[in-house]
C-alpha cells in the first residue's frame, strides 16, 4: 500500500440545552392531594423534589458548566432517577417502559379450612345406614361449599380487575394535572407550556441526547492532537454519540406520536427528531473513519464509509428542508453546517477514490476524482463563516478543511505528475461515480427506566382526581429573542454578532431550582465563545 495520509480531525455542531422552569414539587404537589396535610404526601413530594433538583444540578448549575469535572455516571443516574419518578404520572403510556403497580393477591380459596369435613365425627351412636346417609349428605354439602368457594375466588379476581382499572384511570388523570415549561431548540415558539407529564419526559430525554453530543465535542476538543485522538477516548466518544442517536430514536418512535400535535412544535416533529438522530449517527461514523485510518484499513473500505457519511448528512438536509421557514425556525445555521459536513466528506470520499484509482494505474480517473475532491472542499470552506456561532468557532471549523486541503494539495500534484511521467492517459470529461456507501454506526437503544417503587396503590390513593395545577403554579419562562440576521448576509460578520443571536431566559424564577436554571441561561447568553468551541449549557 502506498503511503496514505490519515484524516482524524473533527468539528461537531453543538446544540444548546433546553432550559426549564422547575415545578416546586415539594409545595405544589400537596395541592393535588385529598388531604394536603398528609405526611405521606409530604414525604412523596419531598422525594420527587429531591430528584428534580438533582437533575437541575447536573444540567443547569455552575457545576454543570464544568464538563471536564462532570461525572457522567452520576449525570445519567440523576436523569434516570427523575424519569423513574415521572413514570408514575404516565403509567403504561410507554407500555414496555413503565409498570403499573400490582394488586396484592389474597390466599387461594383452597387454603381456607373446610369446617364441614369433620362435622359428623361424633355421631358414633347412629347405625351404619344412617351414618352412610349422613356421610353422603356431608359429601354433597362439601361439594356445594367448594362451588361457593369458587364463586368467591371469581369475585375476588373481579375485585382485583376493578382495582387495577381504577388505578389505571387514576394514572391517566394524573398525567395531565401538573404544569411544565421548557424553552425550545427550534421553531418560532420559544417556550412550550404543557400539563402533560409525557412532555416533561420528552424534554428530559431530549436534553440527554443533546448533552451526549455536546460532551462528545468537549472530549474531542480536549483530547485532539496533531496525530488524532487516542483509541480509548475515541471509543467513549463513539459510544456517547450512539447513545444520543438512541435518545432521539426513542423520542421519534415511542414518545412524539403520543404527544398532542399542538405541543410537539418543531423540536418533537418527526423531521427534527430524524435530523438529530442522523446527525448523531453521522458524527459517530466520522469517529469510525478516523479509527479506520489509524488501523490501516483498506482505502476502499474507508472510502465506502466516507461516502455513506456524506449520504447521512444529505439525509439530514432532506429532513430539515421539510420544515417550514428554516430561518424563522432558527435552523438556517444548522442547515449551513450540515452542508459543510456533507461537502467535507464528499471531498474525502473523492480523494480516497482518486487514491485507489491512481494505485490501480487509472491515472486519468484519479486526476478527475482529485479535482472533484478539491471542488467539494472549496464548497465546504466557503460555508465556514456562516457556520460560526456561540457554540462553534471559526478555528474549529477550519480544522478539518485545512487538514484536508494540505492532503489534496500534495496528492493531486502527485496524481498529475505520475500521469505525466508514467500513465500518459487522457483525462476524462466526467468523474467516475463513487462506490456504494457502507454504514457501520448503529444507535444504542435508550430504555425508559422502570417506574420508581414509591408509586404504589397507597400513593395513587393520595391524589384527588378533581384537582389540577394551573399555569400560575409554575414560574413563567420568558425568552427574549434578539433580532435574527440571515446567513445570507455578508460573511464578514464578526463572531461577537453571532453571540447576540442566541435566545436567553430573562425572567428570574421564584423557586430555587428554577432560579438556578434561569440565572444560568442568562449567564450563558452573555458568555464569550470558549476557545474550544464547546458550550452546551
Amino acid at each position: 500500500m502506498e503511503n496514505r495520509p490519515s484524516f482524524d480531525i473533527y468539528c461537531m455542531f453543538i446544540h444548546r440545552l433546553k432550559q426549564r422552569s422547575s415545578l416546586d414539587y415539594r409545595n405544589k404537589l400537596a395541592l393535588l392531594a385529598k388531604d394536603p396535610s398528609s405526611p405521606q404526601m409530604f414525604q412523596f413530594a419531598q422525594q420527587l423534589s429531591d430528584v428534580s433538583k438533582q437533575y437541575d444540578t447536573f444540567y443547569f448549575s455552575e457545576k454543570a458548566r464544568d464538563l471536564a469535572q462532570i461525572d457522567v455516571k452520576e449525570l445519567v443516574k440523576a436523569t434516570e432517577d427523575y424519569l423513574s419518578m415521572l413514570g408514575g404520572f404516565i403509567g403504561d403510556t410507554l407500555a414496555a417502559s413503565s409498570v403499573m403497580p400490582t394488586v396484592g393477591k389474597v390466599k387461594s380459596i383452597n387454603e381456607i379450612d373446610d369446617d364441614y369435613e369433620n362435622s359428623d365425627k361424633d355421631d358414633d351412636k347412629e347405625d351404619k345406614d344412617e351414618k352412610e346417609d349422613d356421610d353422603k349428605e356431608d359429601k354433597e354439602e362439601k361439594d356445594g361449599d367448594d362451588d361457593s368457594s369458587s364463586d368467591k375466588e371469581d369475585d375476588k379476581d373481579d375485585d382485583d380487575k376493578d382495582t387495577k382499572k381504577a388505578i389505571k384511570q387514576q394514572v391517566e388523570s394524573l398525567r395531565t394535572r401538573l404544569q411544565f415549561q421548557w424553552t425550545t431548540l427550534a421553531g418560532q415558539q420559544r417556550v412550550i407550556k404543557s400539563s402533560d407529564a409525557l412532555m416533561e419526559i420528552a424534554n428530559v430525554v431530549f436534553n440527554l441526547g443533546i448533552w451526549y453530543m455536546g460532551y462528545s465535542q468537549s472530549l474531542l476538543t480536549t483530547n485532539q492532537k496533531e496525530d488524532g485522538i487516542e483509541e480509548e477516548v475515541r471509543q467513549v466518544i463513539y459510544d456517547y454519540l450512539l447513545k444520543a442517536a438512541g435518545c432521539f430514536q426513542f423520542l421519534r418512535d415511542k414518545v412524539a406520536p403520543k404527544l398532542k400535535k399542538s405541543e410537539r412544535g418543531v423540536d418533537f416533529g418527526d423531521s427534527m427528531l430524524k435530523a438529530l438522530f442522523l446527525q448523531a449517527l453521522g458524527q459517530s461514523q466520522e469517529i469510525t473513519i478516523g479509527r479506520a485510518f489509524k488501523k490501516n484499513t483498506s482505502t476502499s473500505v474507508i472510502c465506502n464509509l466516507a461516502v455513506d457519511t456524506s449520504k447521512i448528512y444529505q439525509e439530514v438536509l432532506d429532513s430539515l428542508n421539510t420544515i417550514d421557514n428554516l430561518f424563522e425556525a432558527r435552523l438556517e445555521k444548522l442547515v449551513v453546517f450540515i452542508n459543510y459536513k456533507m461537502s467535507v466528506y464528499q471531498s474525502l470520499a473523492y480523494y480516497l477514490a482518486a487514491f485507489n484509482q491512481n494505485a490501480t494505474h487509472k491515472y486519468g480517473d484519479a486526476i478527475v476524482s482529485g479535482r472533484q475532491a478539491s471542488f467539494a472542499l472549496k464548497n465546504a470552506t466557503s460555508l465556514i463563516d456562516t457556520c460560526v456561532s456561540v457554540t462553534i468557532t471559526r478555528d474549529a471549523l477550519k480544522g478539518p478543511t485545512n487538514y484536508l486541503s494540505k492532503i489534496l494539495g500534495t496528492e493531486n500534484t502527485r496524481f498529475e505528475r505520475e500521469n505525466t511521467v508514467i500513465g500518459y492517459q487522457t483525462i476524462p470529461d466526467e468523474v467516475v461515480a463513487l462506490p456504494d456507501g457502507n454504514r457501520l454506526a448503529k444507535p444504542r437503544e435508550f430504555v425508559m427506566p422502570p417506574t420508581n417503587s414509591a408509586w404504589d396503590e397507597k400513593t395513587y390513593a393520595l391524589f384527588d382526581a378533581n384537582k389540577k395545577l394551573s399555569e400560575s403554579d409554575i414560574t413563567a419562562l420568558k425568552v427574549v429573542s434578539p433580532k435574527l440576521e440571515s446567513t445570507k448576509a455578508p460573511a464578514a460578520a464578526k463572531e461577537s454578532k453571532e453571540e447576540e443571536k442566541n435566545d436567553y431566559v430573562e425572567e428570574a424564577a421564584s423557586s430555587s431550582s428554577s432560579s438556578t436554571a434561569t440565572q444560568s441561561a442568562s449567564n450563558q447568553s452573555n458568555a464569550k465563545p470558549a476557545k474550544s468551541g464547546c458550550i452546551i449549557n
